[in-house]
């Protein structure tokens, strides 16, 4: 289903031993993507962990503009309204979903704001900005380039 990898650094800073433990984990079967990133002062025997997960997308999300829109307008449907439009319009349009992600986030209240890395018309690892409105049930891409 997917593949973990994990690497351990250890670094000195100001004569403390820090720990960075940074697990990354993709997951190939529906695009899910999670990373964890677990510090730890030794010195201390502190530990601060932070995991980030989505099953909807490899963004990290915060704040409660971009909850009020994913309730509105889900972020997995605005990729896919910008997949459709992008296939309608250019040859041999494909998004990288999985490891092409530049930046998705809510632009304003009623607008996800996404830029991957696509493949069209020959051209390889180009840049699309898509900006979609509406509901989930009906998503309108308003504005939608590739370079």
């Amino acid at each position: 289903m997917g593949e973990e990898k994990s690497k351990t650094d250890e670094k000195k800073f100001g004569g403390l031993n820090i720990w960075l433990v940074v697990i990354v984990s993709v997951a190939v079967l529906l695009g899910v993507a999670g990373i964890s990133l677990a510090i730890a002062d030794v010195s201390k025997n502190s530990t601060t962990t932070t995991t980030s997960t989505s099953s909807e997308s490899s963004s990290v999300r915060s704040g409660a503009k971009e909850d009020r829109l994913e309730k509105k307008l889900s972020s997995v449907n605005a990729l896919t309204a910008c997949e459709l439009y992008g296939e309608r319009n250019y040859q041999n349009f494909s998004i990288h979903k999985i490891l092409g992600q530049i930046a998705e986030y809510a632009y304003d209240e009623d607008t996800w704001y996404m830029k991957y890395s696509v493949d069209y018309n020959g051209y390889e690892n180009r840049a699309m900005e898509c900006y979609v409105t509406g509901t989930s049930e009906n998503p309108v891409v308003s504005k939608f380039l590739v370079y």
